[in-house]
């Protein structure tokens, strides 16, 4: 049998039984339009006192996301009730549901990562109860957090990333330098160069770089190329080297199974050919 035959065998069974996959560049994008446009300062503007808010302004900014991109499921229920900057400052500093229990927010002072955590998971059951498949990763042991049966101990894995960026979930990330305050961004894509065609990014041995929504300047994506160190995914902001030590994802359930049904393959982009 000769090499143009094999190639067409190969093809017919990639067509019966799968997605036929090249190797070469790849992205995975959500709207960048979509998301809430907040800076992180006193009063949200790009001429505001600045703040250490950067934790509640970046949830509050995906919680538009997902008001937009999944307007059958969230509606207004996250922002649109009360207006986005009346949103964040409820995460910072907390709020009550008629009939719930007081909320405590995140904290003036800037968020750890059990009260980021919390106050997404808490917001969310508040006000859109029952909407939610929640997830993620986090560097400290969430045993007894609220939620965190959701949550996985360990250090966030690209695998996990790329598999909530292709589901257009909602991403934050959290960011910590090797000194001074660790910062909190909104995963917005991937970019990877996949060598061996498998169809993931092999973050070991395939260059890539991700894009996020930072709100010390919410309108212009930011990017940084990742590596793995000591198991870390490293990359780069505001000029300096971070650690992604925690991620967490919200998706709405119907979202969810059904990209789950289809494989997700809208999200996926070739670039070039």
């Amino acid at each position: 049998m000769n090499a143009r035959n094999v190639r067409w065998i190969s093809v017919a069974l990639v067509l019966i039984f799968g997605t036929y996959v090249q190797a070469g560049p790849v992205d995975f994008s959500k709207p960048f339009g979509k998301y809430g446009t907040l800076w992180n300062t006193y009063d949200g503007t790009s001429t505001g006192a600045p703040e250490p808010w950067c934790a509640p302004t970046s949830t509050a900014n995906s919680f538009k996301y997902l008001e937009n991109q999944y307007p059958g499921t969230y509606d207004n229920f996250l922002t649109g009730r009360v207006g986005l900057l009346a949103t964040r400052d409820a995460l910072c500093t907390g709020w009550q549901k008629p009939g719930s229990p007081a909320r405590m927010g995140m904290g003036v002072g800037g968020a750890s990562y059990r009260s980021l955590w919390e106050s997404k998971y808490y917001w969310i059951a508040d006000w859109a109860t029952g909407t939610t498949i929640f997830g993620g990763m986090v560097d400290e042991d969430p045993s007894g957090w609220a939620g965190g049966e959701n949550l996985t101990f360990g250090k966030p894995s690209m695998s996990f990333l790329e598999e909530r960026v292709r589901r257009c979930d909602d991403i934050e990330l959290w960011f910590k330098p090797a000194s001074g305050m660790s910062h909190v961004v909104v995963l917005t894509s991937l970019h990877y160069t996949d060598t061996n065609g498998n169809n993931r990014w092999d973050i070991e041995t395939e260059e890539g770089q991700i894009d996020y929504q930072n709100p010390n300047d919410p309108n212009v994506p930011q990017y940084g190329t990742v590596t793995l160190v000591d198991g870390y995914l490293k990359t780069t902001c505001d000029s300096q080297s971070v650690t992604i030590t925690a991620a967490y994802s919200e998706v709405p359930e119907p979202a969810a199974l059904a990209l789950l049904t289809f494989g997700g393959v809208m999200l996926r982009r070739r670039r070039g050919s």
